[in-house]
């Protein structure tokens, strides 16, 4: 019997209830009973349709949307990044449990850590390579753009992290991405 014989409201039931435990207690921590007890489901009806916690997180995962969408035509190469950092930095609050969690059991499951890398890393990093082919010269690499802003977005991820303020992107793209920008845009 395969997940999908399960009725759709069950299913997103279910999803949810495995990311929010995971989210909260970590991967190793969170277990089949507590989603089957958050979801209100049986232990054995999760058994039936997923072989382990892994299986059923990496489903889960696959239904969710992992990174938003930022797309959007922008004036300015500051005004782009601006944006990709604010919806980012956003989406990095909201699932930095989860996020930690995928990294740390993917440290034991071959399988959840190239889950993590095709539903999350990947995405992301589309976000700045997008925003490099547009406003970097032909040929140039998007590289610094990635490392500076994921830089600064997975400090985001520290428990006492304080969300940035809109002036502080601002502040952050002036000083930092925008002296990278003209360089590479020079030099590349």
């Amino acid at each position: 019997m395969s997940a999908s014989s399960l009725d759709r409201n069950k299913r997103a039931a279910i999803f949810k209830a495995a990311l929010d435990v995971v989210s909260e207690v970590g991967f190793d921590a969170a277990s089949v009973d507590a989603v089957a007890r958050r979801s209100g489901t049986s232990k054995a009806t999760l058994y039936r349709h997923w072989s382990d916690k892994g299986a059923l997180l990496i489903e889960a995962v696959k239904q969710r949307s992992a990174v938003p969408d930022v797309t959007g035509e922008y004036d300015t190469f500051d005004e782009a990044v601006f944006n990709a950092l604010e919806v980012t930095s956003r989406w990095a609050r909201e699932n930095a449990g989860l996020f930690t969690a995928m990294i740390q059991g993917g440290h034991r499951d071959a399988e959840l850590a190239a889950q993590t890398q095709r539903q999350i890393a990947r995405p992301h990093d589309a976000i700045w390579d997008g925003i490099a082919d547009r406003w970097l010269p032909a040929g140039s690499s998007s590289t610094w753009l990635r490392q500076v802003c994921e830089g600064f977005l997975l400090q985001q991820l520290l428990p006492d992290a304080v969300p940035p303020t809109r002036p502080h992107l601002r502040k952050f793209i002036a000083d930092v991405v925008l002296p990278l920008y003209r360089t590479h845009s020079v030099d590349d």
